[in-house]
């Protein structure tokens, strides 16, 4: 019990799932057994379509739940699954005597055709956001349901025959006929139980599951939750966005033919009800089913399964509520962290707008090099920026920004709001590109390098809004900063090798020795978006600091702390630029944490910088008191 009590709370979720699950398996099957009558077979058919909604729902939960991608299409690629599965099941009839045998082939082959198909479709259509997407995906759902439902296949002594009217089939004597349009594959022999059924759950479950709580997992979650965050750990978003098309497109039980000409019943209740059911879920993790419920959400009332690529559309392809919609299910993704906010300024100016929006103070010039640290004279610097900047439009947003850190070097980024310091940080991350200028970082020139590549080379930042994964555990968003450590991949995360529990071990002990900077290593299993501001702007901190970065970038850390709490951040500032070697660059409005800690400084205003220098030259400078501190000294 006490072990127990130690696990995750996702795990203990899946363990609890898996044991409900096995216990209304063993429930059923017992009443099946010594049920007298007509029960066993009334239960045999209820469960079997059961089972195969409770996968679909899985599925579909992947995608709009846990990737966060609205959609509409899966309808398809569960269709096609299901529909060469009961073609391959009857082509074997012959051939595989065994039918559990030949069911399980068919499974694995139409699961096989539907992953590669969401595989090719995905290329393509993953490049697509938002409604754009869920669009794309649900014209996709209606070509298959109109293309396969108008199919009429034979073979006879001359060969197959193909046609898209069944009256062109044109079959010789003898010929058989093998699909029948609306009516799918002919004299398919119904070989599903329920003990496949309960089989397929639970591989849902496990695969599922297991793919959640792990590397490949939280690189998706992250994506989902926030672009620009993701990204700045190092995590390459298209591709994390690809793997559940092809898990979701495999997941639909592929061959579960009832009779050879059998059409379902379809009911756009008991649809809604199960897309309803996958789509109001628990976004981070799947709802727990179970097959005991002779009717999901009241409702279910199909009484057999089919072969048809029809009958599946109707029962998945509806309309399903986006999770940023969803009551209660809070945003799908955040405010400026999709595409359409990673700018590329345009380097022609707009007509009409020869002169900035703001007149600027009068600027003073600046030599390019910064005072290095003594300690780091002998060294090169870490970050060089050259006369960057950049436009949007007419608007000059920074101009002519040079600046120098030394290796170990704290240095203070200060200036008035709007003055163009987080704009400075996004061109050094690559959030923005710049229209001009050269960002060196240790020696190497970043052009053309995009977020995630200048991560890799060290650059680690906070944001001046905090971007955690707030759906997340603590422990995982600090994981989530080790993306790049840990190498095992999804089949070995979700086949749990070896592999994997040797790296969740290291990142694990790891997380817990960078979140026991912050003192916060008690509060590992605590959701972060529940966490207070302060705690929250730390953890940011950590994550950052996961990524094992070179240069890290704070942007307002201090924001919302008090003075006892603000004391504590400029401790832990100074011993982790000397515990890690590193150097940290910080924005912040706190003029007793910038002038406290940092031992160069640089002035910004209207996105030119107007002063630099050790904070005693800056406290001291006429232009940077007029433009920024005031007539107060240091306030």
């Amino acid at each position: 019990m006490k072990r127990l009590r130690q696990m995750k709370r996702s795990t203990r979720s899946s363990l609890f799932t898996y044991a409900l699950v096995i216990v209304a398996f063993l429930v059923i099957q017992s009443l099946r057994i010594f049920s007298e009558g007509g029960v066993g077979s009334v239960l045999e058919g209820q469960l079997i379509p059961i089972c195969a909604y409770v996968t679909m729902a899985l599925a579909l939960n992947l995608v709009v739940g846990i990737s966060g991608e609205l959609s509409l299409g899966h309808a398809g690629f569960m269709s096609l699954g299901a529909f060469a599965g009961s073609a391959f099941a009857q082509a074997l009839q012959d051939s595989v005597a065994s039918a559990p045998l030949r069911l399980a082939l068919a499974m694995v082959f139409g699961a096989l055709v539907a992953a590669v198909l969401g595989f090719l479709i995905g290329i393509p259509v993953l490049r697509l956001n938002g409604d754009y997407l869920a669009i794309v995906t649900l014209a996709f759902g209606e070509i298959i349901k109109s293309l396969v439902t108008n199919i009429y296949l034979g073979v006879d002594e001359n060969g197959l025959h193909f046609s898209f009217l069944n009256d062109s089939l044109e079959l010789a004597d003898g010929g058989t006929e093998l699909i029948r349009g609306p009516m799918g594959v002919m004299n398919s022999q119904r070989i599903s139980t329920f003990v496949a059924g309960f089989v397929l759950v639970m591989v849902a479950l496990i695969v599922i599951f297991n793919l959640v709580n792990s590397r490949t997992g939280r690189a998706i979650m992250a994506a989902r939750d926030n672009r620009i965050a993701a990204e700045s750990v190092g995590i390459s978003v298209p591709p994390w966005r690809g793997p559940p098309a092809p898990c979701t497109g495999a997941a639909r039980p592929p061959s579960w033919p009832p009779s050879s000409t059998s059409t379902p019943p379809s009911s756009s209740w008991s649809s809604w009800c199960w897309a309803a059911w996958a789509t109001c879920g628990a976004r981070s993790s799947p709802p727990p089913p179970s097959p005991s419920c002779p009717r999901p959400c009241g409702s279910l009332t199909t009484t057999g399964c089919w072969s048809t690529p029809s009958s599946s559309f109707w029962s998945c392809s509806l309309p399903t509520i986006p999770p940023s919609r969803t009551p209660g299910a809070g945003s799908r993704r955040p405010c400026g962290s999709g595409p359409s906010t990673r700018l590329t300024p345009k380097r022609k100016e707009v007509p009409g707008m020869s002169k900035p929006l703001r007149e600027p103070t009068k600027l003073v010039t600046v030599p390019s090099p910064n005072k290095i640290p003594e300690r780091d004279i002998d060294k090169s610097p870490i970050l060089e920026a050259q006369h960057l900047g950049i436009d949007f439009g007419g608007l000059t947003a920074v101009n002519e920004f040079n600046m120098a850190i030394g290796r170990t070097e704290i240095a203070g980024l200060i200036g008035p709001n709007g003055a163009g310091k987080t704009t400075v940080f996004n061109l050094l991350t690559k959030v923005y590109q710049p229209t001009r200028g050269t960002i060196l970082l240790d020696g190497k020139d970043t052009a053309g390098m995009n977020t995630v590549q200048v991560n890799r080379m060290g650059i680690a930042r906070t944001f001046q809004n905090i971007r955690l994964f707030g759906n997340l555990s603590v422990e995982d968003n600090v994981k989530i900063g080790m993306h790049n450590a840990i190498h095992s991949g999804m089949f070995s995360s979700i086949l749990r090798l070896p592999s994997y529990w040797r790296e969740e071990k290291v990142a694990h002990e790891r997380a817990m020795e960078l979140l026991s900077i912050f003192d916060m290593q008690d509060l590992a299993g605590a959701k972060s978006g529940s966490l207070p501001y302060g705690a929250q702007r730390r953890l940011e901190i950590v994550r950052a600091l996961a990524t094992n970065p070179s240069l890290l970038l704070l942007d307002e850390p201090a924001a919302g702390m008090n003075p006892s709490e603000t004391a504590e951040l400029m401790e832990n500032i100074v011993k982790i630029r000397d515990t890690f070697q590193i150097a940290v660059l910080l924005i912040e409005h706190d003029m007793n944490l910038v002038m406290g800690i940092c031992e160069g400084i640089c002035v910004l205003n209207f996105g030119q910088i107007i002063a630099k220098g050790t904070p005693e030259e800056i406290q001291n400078d006429p232009e940077v008191i007029k433009a920024y501190l005031g007539s107060g000294k240091g306030e």
